[in-house]
C-alpha cells in the first residue's frame, strides 16, 4: 500500500494558519527565499508579463504569489482544500485538478510547471500521465523543477535525470541537504 499524500495535503488546505510555509509543508525551511524561486522560474522559462502561466501542485500559493504579480498565473492543486486555501490567502485563481488530466484545451496556455511536487506523486505512471497532460497544454515550455535525488522520507517518489530523458537540466531552485535537480523543456 502506498502513503497517501493525498490526505496530508487535504489536512494542510483545512489548517487554520495564514502561514504560507506552514500550510506548504515548508515550515521547516522558511530560509527558502520563494521570491528567488520565483525570480529563477521567470529567467529560466523567458516569463513575459503577458504569457499565461499554470502551476501544477501550487499548494497555498508560495510561488504563485509572486509569479501573480507579473504574468498572467493560475494555480491548480488536486485537494479542494488546498485550493480554497490559496485562494483565501493570495486571490489569484486556482483550479481544483489531478495533473494527469488537466483540463484546459491544447496548447492553450504559455507555460506549465511543478515546483518540487512530483515526489509526492502516487506513482511513475501518473508521473507520465502529468507530463503528457502537461505538454499537451503548454505552448513554450514545461518545467519540473525541485526534484528530488535522494530524500529523508522514504515515501517520496524519487526520479533520476533519465526519467527526464531528452530535458535540460539545471540546478533546483533552492539548496536543500537532500540534491535537487530543475528539468525543463521548450516546446
Amino acid at each position: 500500500m502506498t502513503f497517501d499524500w493525498n490526505a496530508v495535503w487535504d489536512r494542510h488546505g483545512e489548517m487554520e494558519s495564514d502561514d504560507h510555509m506552514e500550510v506548504s509543508g515548508f515550515h521547516s525551511f522558511r530560509d527558502v527565499d520563494t521570491e528567488a524561486c520565483a525570480g529563477k522560474l521567470i529567467e529560466l522559462l523567458k516569463i513575459q508579463p503577458e504569457d499565461s502561466v499554470l502551476e501544477i501542485g501550487c499548494g497555498a500559493g508560495l510561488v504563485g504569489r509572486h509569479l501573480d504579480k507579473y504574468c498572467r498565473y493560475i494555480g491548480s492543486d488536486r485537494s479542494p482544500s488546498m485550493v480554497r486555501k490559496t485562494i483565501q490567502l493570495n486571490g489569484f485563481s486556482a483550479l481544483a485538478i489531478d495533473a494527469d488530466n488537466i483540463i484546459f484545451k491544447d496548447k492553450s496556455i504559455d507555460h506549465i510547471f511543478a515546483f518540487s511536487v512530483f515526489h509526492y506523486f502516487p506513482s511513475y505512471d501518473y508521473a507520465k500521465k502529468a507530463i503528457s497532460e502537461m505538454m499537451r497544454v503548454a505552448r513554450k515550455s514545461v518545467c519540473v523543477s525541485d526534484v528530488p535525488r535522494d530524500s529523508h522520507d522514504s515515501n517520496h517518489l524519487l526520479f533520476d535525470e533519465n526519467f527526464f530523458q531528452g530535458w535540460q537540466f539545471s540546478d533546483g531552485l533552492y539548496q536543500r541537504e537532500h540534491q535537487r535537480y530543475t528539468a525543463h523543456l521548450n516546446l
